[in-house]
């Protein structure tokens, strides 16, 4: 690991899940468990009607307190003809969901918690 004072951090990522070490303490070799994906899935209604085409985003939540870098982590979803959508690798930490149009994002949901191997359901109206 790198002896250095700029702030840093370990990133371990597959299909299963990820792991965020701020800063390891040591030097000795590390044994990093992976925290399995979250899922967020759910509608988008207007009134009663299913909302279709709309493209979500999903990334984490800003956080100036944050002593090392943040991984960038975004995905994005496309309602169906029921407006269905659904992101099934959200990793743990706080998570903004956005709607996409035209290189903008207008924010929808603010600061959902995501845990571990969790199940997010929205209903967006």
């Amino acid at each position: 690991l790198p002896r250095t004072e700029t702030p840093y951090a370990l990133l371990g990522v597959n299909s299963d899940g990820y792991a965020l070490i701020p800063r390891p303490e040591t030097t000795e070799v590390l044994t990093i468990s992976l925290e399995r994906w979250g899922r967020i899935n759910g509608h988008w209604f207007d009134g009663e009607s299913p909302v279709k085409g709309k493209v979500l985003g999903f990334r984490l939540a800003a956080n100036s307190s944050r002593t090392v870098p943040a991984p960038i982590f975004e995905d994005l979803a496309i309602t169906d003809s029921s407006g269905r959508f659904e992101f099934n690798k959200a990793p743990p930490g706080i998570i903004e969901i956005v709607e996409i149009r035209d290189s903008r994002h207008s924010m929808i949901k603010t600061n959902l918690t995501i845990r571990p191997n969790s199940e997010i359901f929205l209903e967006l109206r």
